[in-house]
């Protein structure tokens, strides 16, 4: 799938105005080290759904939410699956990917790196820089109250 433009990610009801990174921040995550700000979006709003339920527990029923995304297009670097190494997809993230995300994050070279989904390698995830200087036209167009579906959950 083409960038379109709009990407999507599943947040907890009081955290979907929030596009600072700082879950990343405080958490680290497989393109980040903590202390990195970093927003991990999707290509999709399935794909998001999908990437959090790799880490949701059959006892987390909070209210979340579908955030739909503007973020302009003319700002990316993208890296092919095929381009990786191949721990790139370890479980737990290594610090190979981590190490990618720092740097891109740190040079500001780009608003958005697109990066293949663990979960689904044909598919992406959009990281979007906070710090970059573009990142003031990044926009919440929608927010949609969202609940998983009981027996995703029933692991």
């Amino acid at each position: 799938m083409a960038f379109s433009g709009r990407v999507f990610r599943i947040a907890n009801s009081r955290h979907a105005d929030d596009l600072s990174g700082e879950g990343a921040y405080l958490f680290g995550g497989r393109w980040n080290s903590e202390g990195v700000r970093m927003l991990y979006t999707s290509e999709s709003s399935s794909l998001s759904i999908l990437e959090v339920l790799a880490y949701v527990s059959n006892k987390t029923f909070a209210i979340k939410e579908i955030v739909t995304i503007e973020v302009p297009n003319n700002s990316i670097r993208e890296i092919p699956l095929g381009s990786l190494a191949k721990e790139w997809d370890n479980i737990p993230a290594s610090n190979y990917t981590k190490s990618i995300g720092d740097a891109w994050s740190k040079s500001l070279e780009s608003l958005i790196l697109i990066v293949p989904s663990v979960i689904n390698p044909s598919e992406q995830n959009i990281l979007i820089n906070p710090l970059h200087p573009s990142f003031s036209e990044v926009r919440i167009v929608s927010k949609e109250v969202f609940s998983f579906d009981r027996r995703l959950l029933n692991k």
